[in-house]
């Protein structure tokens, strides 16, 4: 009787379950409710621009002469087409250029690439020459007051930085180092790579 009677209840538990079970999943089945999310976008109109606005007068030092004033190009992106001429130790010429953020975002220096000059000899005495003024040369990018510009400083959007171009013929030139005859001077392209930035000081 026991046997029977223990049977008896296993299966009067499991189909009470199997009954619940599917009593909740009918009930459930029976109420259903949607969702919706609604609304509009858009995306605003923006710039990103950053440009020379404006070259200085060349600033001179010694017996250096500018031949020809560079000119801003029409993407104002480019510096160019000048000439200049040094002819004694502690000659120099510089020029300050405006850079203008005239775009949407805030922007920062990503890299900055100074140049090595080349330098070209004539006459006989071509390469001697080369090398004794190429070793002399200094070439320079620093802000308006000379100080050394770091890769991350940031241009807010309607603000200006102004840099500081020049080429020196150094002082220590001895006698025997002077050019017999003219040296021409390239390699002066100057970059300056900027990039969205997202820097604290933007805010």
């Amino acid at each position: 009787m026991k046997r029977g009677s223990n049977q008896s209840i296993k299966v009067t538990i499991i189909g009470t379950l199997i009954v619940i079970v599917t009593a909740i999943a009918v009930g459930y089945a029976s109420f259903s409710e949607s969702l919706t999310i609604s609304g509009s976008a858009s995306v605003k109109s923006s710039t990103w621009s950053v440009v020379f606005t404006n070259i200085s007068n060349a600033y001179l030092n010694g017996l250096a002469s500018e031949i020809t004033h560079p000119e801003i190009d029409t993407k104002q992106t480019t510096v160019g087409n000048y000439s200049v001429s040094l002819t004694a130790p502690g000659d120099f010429v510089g020029y300050i250029v405006d850079v203008e953020n005239k775009g949407t975002f805030c922007a920062e220096i990503e890299t900055i690439t100074v140049p090595t000059p080349t330098c070209t000899g004539t006459g006989n005495n071509a390469a001697v020459d080369a090398a004794n003024v190429c070793k002399h040369l200094t070439y320079t990018l620093t802000d308006a007051s000379s100080n050394p510009i770091e890769t991350g400083k940031v241009l807010k959007t309607n603000q200006t930085d102004q840099f500081r171009i020049l080429l020196k013929y150094g002082e220590e030139v001895t006698a025997e180092e002077l050019p017999k005859a003219d040296v021409t001077i390239s390699n002066l392209s100057v970059s300056i790579t900027y990039k969205q930035s997202t820097s604290d000081k933007c805010k």
